[in-house]
């Protein structure tokens, strides 16, 4: 699912969990407005979401029940995925599995191509899986929102209200009904395929972060009880942090209490498997394996295979191939040093968790943060680990949280161990934390840090939890000498040059920002240039519509920068 875009008429996309309605914009292949409302509510054009391919070896280690999980694919396999911006293409005739989207770019319409696509995906060696669309639109939606005061079935008390999180879980509950049913009229046994959720930014999401984690578990609740046995997540870090606010297994309590007057999950969503999306190769694929951003399992992480999208099963030891596996989403002209794109931006935020080179040298020594607890720990030594950590890099900060191991008890402290290329060692780097999250202060940009996390009790420490890695990063700063001017033939020709601060990290892609009124700009997606200056058409116009523009830098480590001063522009 790395993502190809391409421009579709009237969508809404957005950045940090909110979006204003906007008559046309730019979205990925794959994704399409939610209606005549304008809003989105589905994905990626070629990451679609669709199979989970979970390796045994993997679920033993992290502790998760096998019956969960469909067995698709042993650790270590490849195989792709599609959607229909793939209709009239040669599919891929490698692989060991096919992941086909469900929908036409929004909650409510089909993959005209999903028939088709399917047979391709079901005649590989572990077959078929599925996935689809989501958002959460709010009141705006032409396919569906709740009346107040209605239970359809989480009670929604205000259909105006963007924190509603009753109203959030009916729409995302309902929009997983219905990608069910269209698959279902379109091939045999649906139920019984894995499923995974398209969680990014080029969806529209309206709501506060709580209310689209809410239209989330909505969906995962529909497609569970209707008999999908396993449903899992894609998406980024980042992305999931800007749409939910961050929910995780450290998280979910705070969440479901908020939750708990409109609805309880059937199904908590924490629990469900994770694939990370990503626009490299196969080797930062095997290392994002180790990475989540729910804290659930990762069992799938994708990577750029030629011109499709590939999809690696985690669990196998890493693997490497030559970086000729990479597409760059724009073009580069040999002659000059702009990147022109004509294709939309891509939606795809890669995660990476491998340090990029780097002179900088830290001290070999170890700072140890304590923390006190006035609770004394019973005896006894935990004889499980907590859950993997869900690792979140920042500006020299690493934000840590995890599951705490069967059987806690109360009094029950946290060590976290640190190690890192200048001491490969882990050593004790906080310990006697009370709850089960915690950030690391003490750390350099730009380096990969790896933690693990054990309990302690009277009796002594218990084993580790399995390792996650992430690599801090300074924010890159601002575009500069950002223009906007009508095209001659047709839309917005957007042009700007890198920042001269990278913040220790490469930046090689921007966040495109716009709004048909000033001061309201919101994602529109993500675009890869890899040159000084970078330019851009804005395609996805109306004719003598005004338009206004921002830009943001993002850096390999994910960071991003302040936005641009705004541009203005009328189309053509």
């Amino acid at each position: 699912m790395v993502i190809r875009l391409e421009r579709v008429p009237t969508p809404t996309v957005a950045v940090g969990g909110t979006v204003a309605p906007d008559a046309d914009t730019a979205v990925v292949r794959g994704t399409e407005p939610d209606g005549a409302d304008g809003s989105t509510s589905g994905g990626r054009r070629r990451r679609r979401i669709a199979l989970v391919l979970a390796l045994v070896a993997v679920l033993v280690a992290s502790g998760a029940s096998l019956t969960a999980w469909a067995l698709i694919a042993p650790p270590g396999a490849v195989g792709h995925d599609v959607s229909y911006p793939q209709c009239g293409t040669a599919l891929p005739s490698s692989g060991t599995f096919g992941i086909v989207g469900v929908n036409g770019g929004k909650v409510s319409t089909a993959n005209p191509c999903l028939s088709t696509q399917y047979a391709w995906a079901a005649r590989t060696s572990s077959g078929a899986a599925l996935y689809a669309n989501t958002g959460n639109p709010g009141s705006i939606s032409t396919f569906y929102w709740p009346a107040s005061g209605s239970r359809d079935p989480a009670l929604c008390a205000d259909r105006t209200s963007p924190s509603d999180p009753g109203c959030a879980y009916d729409y995302g509950w309902h929009g997983a009904k219905n990608s069910l049913q269209i698959a279902q009229n379109t091939v045999s046994g649906a139920a019984g395929r894995t499923w995974w959720l398209d969680v990014e930014l080029a969806n529209s999401w309206n709501g506060s972060t709580s209310a689209n984690a809410a239209a989330l578990q909505g969906a995962v609740d529909a497609l569970r009880d209707a008999g999908v046995s396993t449903v899992g997540i894609y998406s980024t870090a980042y992305q999931w942090s800007q749409i939910t606010g961050g929910y995780s297994s450290g998280t979910a309590a705070s969440y479901r209490s908020s939750w708990a007057a409109s609805f309880s999950p059937k199904h908590p969503m924490e629990q469900a498997p994770v694939w990370v999306a990503g626009l490299s190769t196969l080797d930062a694929a095997s290392r994002n394996c180790s990475t989540t951003f729910t804290g659930g399992t990762t069992a799938l992480a994708q990577y750029t295979d030629g011109s499709t999208d590939g999809d690696l099963v985690c669990g196998a030891s890493p693997v490497t191939t030559p970086p000729t596996s990479t597409v760059p989403t724009t073009s580069t002209t040999p002659s000059t040093s702009t990147t022109t794109s004509t294709a939309a931006p891509s939606t795809t935020t890669p995660t990476t968790t491998s340090a990029p080179t780097t002179t900088t040298t830290a001290p070999t020594t170890t700072t140890t943060t304590r923390t006190t607890t006035t609770t004394s720990a019973p005896a006894g030594r935990p004889t499980t680990a907590p859950g993997t950590p869900s690792a979140v890099a920042g500006n020299a900060s690493v934000a840590l949280s995890w599951t705490a191991p069967v059987g806690v008890k109360p009094g029950w402290t946290y060590t976290v161990l640190r190690s890192d290329p200048t001491a490969p060692t882990p050593a004790v780097v906080s310990q006697g934390l009370t709850t089960t999250a915690w950030t690391d202060r003490t750390v350099v940009n730009n380096r990969a840090y790896t933690y693990r996390v054990a309990a302690v009790a009277g009796g002594g420490t218990g084993p580790a939890s399995a390792p996650v890695t992430a690599t801090p990063s300074a924010a890159p700063g601002t575009p500069t000498r950002v223009t906007a001017v009508t095209d001659r033939a047709a839309g917005v020709d957007l042009a700007w040059t890198a920042p001269v601060v990278t913040g220790g990290s490469p930046v090689n892609r921007y966040v495109i920002m716009r709004s048909t009124a000033p001061g309201r700009e919101t994602g529109l997606g993500i675009l890869t240039c890899r040159t000084p200056t970078c330019s851009w058409r804005d395609a996805g116009t109306a004719r003598g519509a005004t338009y206004y523009y921002q830009v943001v830098a993002l850096d390999d480590a994910n960071a991003t920068g302040p936005r641009s001063p705004e541009v203005v522009a009328r189309a053509r």
